[in-house]
Protein backbone atom coordinates (compact mmCIF):
# COMPACT_ATOMS: atom_id res chain seq x y z
CA UNK A 1 0.00 0.00 0.00
CA UNK A 2 1.45 3.37 -0.68
CA UNK A 3 1.98 6.17 1.60
CA UNK A 4 1.76 10.08 1.56
CA UNK A 5 3.32 12.32 4.10
CA UNK A 6 1.25 14.74 5.79
CA UNK A 7 2.13 18.07 7.84
CA UNK A 8 0.76 19.61 10.52
CA UNK A 9 0.54 23.71 9.92
CA UNK A 10 0.81 26.27 12.74
CA UNK A 11 2.90 28.58 14.65
CA UNK A 12 5.29 28.22 17.48
CA UNK A 13 8.07 30.11 19.09
CA UNK A 14 8.75 26.83 21.52
CA UNK A 15 6.85 23.75 22.05
CA UNK A 16 7.13 20.12 22.72
CA UNK A 17 3.87 18.35 21.20
CA UNK A 18 2.43 14.75 21.12
CA UNK A 19 0.36 13.65 17.79
CA UNK A 20 -1.95 10.97 17.54
CA UNK A 21 -3.83 10.67 14.25
CA UNK A 22 -6.09 7.72 13.57
CA UNK A 23 -5.62 5.77 16.42
CA UNK A 24 -1.56 5.72 16.50
CA UNK A 25 1.11 8.36 17.61
CA UNK A 26 2.95 9.25 14.85
CA UNK A 27 4.92 12.53 16.15
CA UNK A 28 6.55 13.43 19.99
CA UNK A 29 8.95 16.11 20.20
CA UNK A 30 9.67 19.24 19.18
CA UNK A 31 7.95 20.95 17.14
CA UNK A 32 9.03 23.57 14.10
CA UNK A 33 9.29 26.63 14.96
CA UNK A 34 8.09 29.71 13.33
CA UNK A 35 4.44 31.71 11.66
CA UNK A 36 2.50 29.32 9.41
CA UNK A 37 5.20 26.37 9.54
CA UNK A 38 5.14 22.42 9.51
CA UNK A 39 4.65 21.50 12.79
CA UNK A 40 5.69 18.22 12.42
CA UNK A 41 5.27 15.89 9.11
CA UNK A 42 3.97 12.17 9.28
CA UNK A 43 3.53 9.63 7.00
CA UNK A 44 -0.11 7.55 6.99
CA UNK A 45 -1.23 5.21 4.34
CA UNK A 46 -3.14 7.00 0.96
CA UNK A 47 -6.46 4.90 1.34
CA UNK A 48 -6.84 6.69 5.17
CA UNK A 49 -9.91 9.00 4.17
CA UNK A 50 -12.96 10.16 5.57
CA UNK A 51 -13.44 12.20 8.91
CA UNK A 52 -9.93 11.05 11.06
CA UNK A 53 -9.59 11.64 14.87
CA UNK A 54 -6.40 13.37 15.41
CA UNK A 55 -5.06 14.24 19.00
CA UNK A 56 -2.38 17.18 19.56
CA UNK A 57 -1.28 17.54 23.04
CA UNK A 58 0.97 20.47 24.40
CA UNK A 59 3.86 18.69 26.51
CA UNK A 60 5.50 22.42 26.93
CA UNK A 61 5.62 25.68 25.48
CA UNK A 62 2.39 26.91 23.50
CA UNK A 63 1.42 26.15 19.91
CA UNK A 64 -1.77 27.43 17.23
CA UNK A 65 -2.95 24.78 15.43
CA UNK A 66 -3.87 26.21 11.45
CA UNK A 67 -4.80 22.99 9.32
CA UNK A 68 -3.42 19.51 8.11
CA UNK A 69 -2.14 19.13 4.56
CA UNK A 70 -0.73 16.28 2.12
CA UNK A 71 1.49 15.86 -0.51
CA UNK A 72 0.02 14.83 -3.68
CA UNK A 73 0.50 11.00 -5.13
CA UNK A 74 0.82 9.71 -8.32
CA UNK A 75 -2.53 8.04 -9.24
CA UNK A 76 -2.37 4.16 -10.23
CA UNK A 77 -3.24 4.96 -14.56
CA UNK A 78 -1.72 8.52 -13.96
CA UNK A 79 -4.57 10.05 -15.82
CA UNK A 80 -4.97 13.17 -13.75
CA UNK A 81 -4.90 16.54 -15.58
CA UNK A 82 -2.38 17.78 -14.77
CA UNK A 83 -0.86 14.98 -14.93
CA UNK A 84 1.20 14.45 -11.60
CA UNK A 85 4.86 13.54 -11.52
CA UNK A 86 6.99 12.01 -8.98
CA UNK A 87 8.70 15.29 -8.51
CA UNK A 88 5.30 16.69 -7.43
CA UNK A 89 5.05 14.21 -4.31
CA UNK A 90 7.87 15.30 -3.14
CA UNK A 91 6.91 19.24 -3.68
CA UNK A 92 3.49 19.59 -3.87
CA UNK A 93 1.74 19.68 -0.64
CA UNK A 94 -2.30 20.90 -0.39
CA UNK A 95 -4.52 21.48 2.49
CA UNK A 96 -7.57 19.63 2.87
CA UNK A 97 -10.99 21.54 2.38
CA UNK A 98 -14.74 20.93 2.89
CA UNK A 99 -16.48 17.05 2.49
CA UNK A 100 -15.54 16.62 -1.54
CA UNK A 101 -12.71 19.16 -1.76
CA UNK A 102 -9.84 18.79 -3.74
CA UNK A 103 -7.39 20.52 -1.39
CA UNK A 104 -5.90 24.10 -1.85
CA UNK A 105 -3.19 26.55 -1.24
CA UNK A 106 -5.13 27.18 2.01
CA UNK A 107 -6.66 25.72 5.16
CA UNK A 108 -9.85 25.88 5.72
CA UNK A 109 -12.62 25.78 8.31
CA UNK A 110 -14.51 23.51 6.54
CA UNK A 111 -11.87 20.70 6.98
CA UNK A 112 -12.16 20.40 11.05
CA UNK A 113 -14.66 18.44 11.24
CA UNK A 114 -15.01 19.02 15.14
CA UNK A 115 -12.70 20.01 17.66
CA UNK A 116 -12.54 20.18 21.40
CA UNK A 117 -9.45 21.84 23.51
CA UNK A 118 -9.55 20.01 27.43
CA UNK A 119 -13.16 18.71 26.42
CA UNK A 120 -14.97 22.20 25.67
CA UNK A 121 -16.11 22.15 22.39
CA UNK A 122 -14.50 24.86 19.73
CA UNK A 123 -16.71 26.98 18.53
CA UNK A 124 -16.03 26.47 14.27
CA UNK A 125 -18.04 28.78 13.15
CA UNK A 126 -16.15 32.19 13.24
CA UNK A 127 -13.01 31.97 11.79
CA UNK A 128 -11.21 34.18 9.75
CA UNK A 129 -11.05 34.50 6.24
CA UNK A 130 -12.44 30.67 6.73
CA UNK A 131 -9.33 29.63 9.05
CA UNK A 132 -9.33 28.59 12.28
CA UNK A 133 -6.60 28.53 14.52
CA UNK A 134 -6.92 26.80 17.47
CA UNK A 135 -4.38 27.92 20.22
CA UNK A 136 -2.84 25.74 22.90
CA UNK A 137 -0.99 26.49 26.01
CA UNK A 138 1.20 23.65 27.81
CA UNK A 139 -0.64 21.14 28.86
CA UNK A 140 -3.90 21.75 26.68
CA UNK A 141 -5.07 18.55 24.51
CA UNK A 142 -6.97 19.03 21.33
CA UNK A 143 -9.17 16.63 19.82
CA UNK A 144 -10.37 16.89 16.62
CA UNK A 145 -11.92 15.12 13.66
CA UNK A 146 -9.84 16.40 10.58
CA UNK A 147 -11.42 15.50 6.90
CA UNK A 148 -8.72 13.64 4.99
CA UNK A 149 -10.24 13.42 1.37
CA UNK A 150 -8.58 12.16 -1.66
CA UNK A 151 -8.47 14.37 -4.11
CA UNK A 152 -10.25 13.77 -7.66
CA UNK A 153 -7.89 13.28 -10.19
CA UNK A 154 -5.17 13.15 -8.31
CA UNK A 155 -4.99 10.27 -5.98
CA UNK A 156 -6.53 6.29 -6.43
Amino acid sequence: MATRTFRLIGTTTDANITVNFNGSQVFNGVAGTGTETTLCEFTAEDSVTGSIATTVTVNSGSVTIIGIMANLTVPQDNTSDPVVTEADTLSRFNYFTAPGGNGGTYASAESVVSASINDEAVDLSNGPGGLIPLPLDNGDVLSASFNITAPPGLID
